[in-house]
């Protein structure tokens, strides 16, 4: 058995993206097949741990602070972190152009961070002598950025001009680092859909996610993070394995564009924010039904600070055993928002469990 794959899924809560980096490097080495630079920003008076770690409020707020939107309702904001208090109390913007119209007003800012951060984890690669690892950069979908900006259906109606955008800086990530670069497509917004909706509609949110994908350059090299949300350590969704998990998966493969060959990971949660992952190996079997294509790593995320290190292998070898192989290991969303001793001690027990 050689050690698994290692999976950073983006944000961590370090002093900066080059000390985010240097952490990882040292603890997880040839283990990571991807690098995220930490995803901490600029910080501020409001962002006091940086400007990028609430994930899709970094969008959020660019639009806020731009002139083609109007803000219709202030967030309110925890103190503490300048993050959503919670999942109701959101901003409320109005743009002020058409969809068509709206797109060259739009900047998320993700070129800028990979510009920023590129050239050090290049220089870092070659310090710590990881010259097989490849630059990771998470961005969200349209969908999520409209849904927790805007009313329902004029997040609809903007949906397709925020992957537009978002779509032309992945683009334009991909024509700097080509091949270098992963970039990882994180879907909260489309599974918390498909749970709440009928079953016969989960194809609609599933398409949206598509939809997206096919914007990107064919010759990008993707990952999936189907995420359940972690605000303030609470998921946005349940997990709920073969209603939602499985077959959101195997719909999203199904309709998969066959012109995107490059789909390097998916990767699945399997922790309620603080809930701890289900400790009973039937819990895990149907995930034997997920239908991954040949070369695409399943990254199980289950490293958990409420499960001791003999549960994690209880889990893990659950997770395997479905899957009849051995499978790449992660924590169920990025730590950003988690304190540094925390992700410190999801760090050393991720390492650990990646051995076992």
């Amino acid at each position: 058995m050689t050690a698994r794959d290692v999976l950073l899924v983006g944000s961590l809560p370090y002093e900066n993206e080059e000390a985010a980096m240097r952490r990882a490097l040292e603890t997880f080495g040839s283990s990571l097949f991807s690098l995220p630079d930490g995803e901490i920003g600029t910080k501020d008076e409001i962002y006091q741990r940086g400007r990028r770690m609430g994930w899709v409020q970094t969008a959020i707020q660019l639009n806020a602070d731009n002139d083609a939107f109007e803000i219709k309702k202030d967030i309110e904001r925890d103190k503490a972190t300048g993050l959503f208090k919670n999942y109701q109390d959101l901003f409320v913007l109005k743009p002020k152009y058409s969809p068509k119209e709206l797109v060259p007003h739009l900047n998320f800012g993700y070129l800028e961070f990979f510009r920023n951060s590129y050239p050090t984890f290049k220089r870092l690669r070659e310090e710590y002598k990881q010259p097989n690892m490849v630059f990771q950069v998470g961005i969200p979908t349209g969908l999520a950025i409209g849904f927790l900006s805007m009313k329902p259906p004029m997040a609809l109606r903007y949906r397709s001009a925020f992957d537009q955008r978002l779509a032309y800086e992945a683009n334009e990530i991909v024509k700097e680092a080509g091949d270098d670069v992963i970039i990882q497509i994180e879907i909260p917004i489309e599974m918390g859909l498909a749970q709440k909706l009928p079953g016969f509609v989960m194809p609609w949110p599933v398409g949206m996610v598509i939809s997206l994908v096919k914007r990107i350059n064919p010759n990008a090299r993707l990952g999936i993070h189907m995420c359940l949300g972690d605000l303030h350590n609470k998921s946005l969704v349940k997990l709920d394995m073969e209603g939602l998990i499985v077959k959101f998966a195997n719909q999203l493969l199904k309709k998969w564009p066959t012109t995107h060959t490059h789909l390097e990971y998916m990767h699945f949660p399997f922790a309620e924010g603080e809930v701890a992952p289900n400790k009973n190996p039937e819990f895990y079997a149907p995930l034997k039904n997920i239908q991954l294509p040949k070369g695409t790593r399943f990254i199980a995320g289950f490293v958990h600070e409420k499960l001791n290190l003999d549960e994690h292998a209880t889990v893990l070898k659950a997770i395997e055993t479905a899957r009849g192989s051995q499978v790449g290991v992660a924590c169920s969303c990025g730590l950003g928002r988690r304190t540094t001793e925390a992700a410190d001690q999801l760090f050393e027990l991720t390492k650990q469990v990646a051995v076992l």
